[in-house]
């Protein structure tokens, strides 16, 4: 399984890097065909990571609730009230990839794992299981963010 959290170390790495350089103009503009901007991508890669590795073991989640609403499947940034700060989903990106691998190590998610069916139809059953297809999720939206920096640039 080291081969997954690792692939959440290079994953969120190069999401920063594609990030970092840019406007907050730029990290928040939609492109004309899409729903979602670069931080909502962003942002959804921390919220499902965090639902799918925590939420489904039980375990308290390591960001605001109200970032959940925010980010999870089906939400826009055309719904927020208020912008959530780029500089913070940049900063927990890292922090929780390092915690994810800490909190795996230590075994903290040994505990009973909540069966879950993906909106793609993959059941979860265990934690090596969520890891497995988070790092598959997290790979989808770099693409998504690749690409939206390719349109916006």
């Amino acid at each position: 399984m080291q081969e997954y959290i690792e692939l959440v170390h290079i994953v969120r790495r190069q999401i920063v890097d594609i990030m970092q350089p840019l406007t907050d103009e730029q990290i928040l503009r939609i492109p004309d065909g899409l729903g979602n901007n670069i931080l909502w991508n962003a942002g959804h890669v921390l919220v499902t990571q965090q639902l799918l590795c925590y939420g489904l073991t039980g375990q308290d989640m390591h960001i605001p609730d109200e970032l959940v609403s925010m980010f999870r499947k089906g939400s826009s940034p055309k719904e927020w009230a208020a912008q959530p700060s780029p500089e913070f989903i940049v900063e927990n990106l890292i922090e929780t990839a390092a915690k994810l691998a800490d909190d795996y190590k230590s075994g903290k998610f040994e505990k009973k794992f909540r069966e879950y069916e993906t909106s793609v139809g993959i059941t979860l059953k265990t934690i090596d299981d969520g890891l497995k297809f988070n790092s598959l999720h997290e790979s989808i939206h770099l693409g998504i963010i690749r690409t939206i920096r390719n349109l916006i640039v």
